[in-house]
C-alpha cells in the first residue's frame, strides 16, 4: 500500500527572516552605500573637470588656429596665454554647474 504523505506544516522557524536578520541585512546595505557615496561625488567632480580641461583646450585650439589663418584679434579678445579673465571664468562656471 501506498502511504500518503502529510502536507508538512509550516513552523514558526520556516515561515521567513526574523527581526534580527532584516537588520542586518539593513545595517550592512546602510554601511555599502554610505561608502559608495563620497566615492561617485568624487567621480563626479572629477568628470566635470575633465570635459573643464577638454573645453578650454579647444578653445586654446581654435584660437592658435585662427591666428595661424592671420586674423587679427578684436578690441575686446584676450591673449590666449592670460585665458584667466573673471568674464571667461564666469562662463565656465556656469556650464559647470
Amino acid at each position: 500500500m501506498v502511504r500518503q504523505q502529510q502536507p508538512r506544516r509550516i513552523t514558526r522557524r520556516d515561515a521567513g527572516l526574523t527581526l534580527i536578520e532584516l537588520i542586518v541585512a539593513f545595517t550592512v546595505l546602510l554601511i555599502l552605500s554610505t561608502m559608495a557615496l563620497p566615492l561617485m561625488t568624487v567621480r563626479v567632480q572629477r568628470e566635470k573637470e575633465r570635459r573643464l580641461r577638454m573645453a578650454l583646450e579647444e578653445i586654446r585650439t581654435r584660437d592658435r588656429s585662427l591666428q595661424r589663418c592671420g586674423r587679427p584679434r578684436t578690441a575686446g579678445e584676450q591673449d590666449p596665454t592670460t585665458m584667466a579673465t573673471p568674464r571667461v571664468w564666469t562662463s565656465w562656471w556656469k556650464a559647470w554647474k
